[in-house]
């Protein structure tokens, strides 16, 4: 029974951390949300406006091994290479190129006139910056909050039973103990109210 906790825990965090690609974030007014993933590993942002084409980030790597972001956005592309240094290129689509690098004394950047700056474009590929992180991603904290403290109470119900039993009524008695079936039925309910919290947990993650 231990050994099955451990595997719904671990597959809980498991989960949870994959979760955390961005699910939806807002371009010029419009909130795009996380559609699918392509064969390539393309991912696809469509907007809640039909009216809008859908947002593409297909990421990879050149010769050097440093990471590449093929962007399309509203039918034009944009080529990004993320270098080792820190350093963000910038192909735009009429072929100049532009950058964005964050150095000690301050970040410098450089667009081109008529497309999008070079912060807007750092947004779809920075992900793993904490700031950039918590603009985009969208949280439900209350069912992150619930979710946290459901599985926490069927944590302590699994391990120690018998203090629910003396919350409820052991405490009073003197030199009582809960039955076998009491134990047994609050440890599995801890169970279930440990995966139902980790349930909670994740979907606080696409709400």
């Amino acid at each position: 029974m231990k050994k099955i906790v451990i595997y719904l825990i671990l597959l809980t965090i498991l989960i949870s951390g994959c979760s955390k690609r961005i699910r939806s974030f807002e371009y010029r007014g419009v909130n795009y949300r996380y559609e699918e993933k392509l064969h390539d590993g393309t991912l696809v942002y469509t907007a809640e406006n039909e009216n809008k084409s859908p947002i593409t980030i297909k990421p990879g790597h050149n010769e050097n091994y440093d990471r590449m972001y093929e962007i399309q956005i509203e039918n034009e592309e944009y080529t990004v290479t993320k270098r080792i240094s820190g350093k963000i290129d910038i192909k735009y689509p009429n072929g100049q190129e532009g950058y964005y690098h964050r150095t000690e004394k301050g970040i410098q950047r450089q667009g081109v006139t008529g497309y999008e700056t070079p912060d807007t474009i750092v947004r779809f590929v920075v992900k793993d910056q904490e700031k950039s992180r918590r603009s985009i991603i969208k949280i439900n904290w209350q069912f992150l909050f619930y979710g946290l403290i459901t599985t926490g109470v069927g944590y302590i119900a699994y391990v120690c039973p018998e203090i629910f039993w003396y919350l409820n009524s052991g405490w009073k008695y003197k030199n009582a103990e809960p039955s076998d079936f009491y134990k047994t039925l609050t440890s599995t309910c801890g169970i279930l109210g440990m995966v139902v919290g980790g349930l909670m947990f994740i979907i606080s993650f696409f709400t």
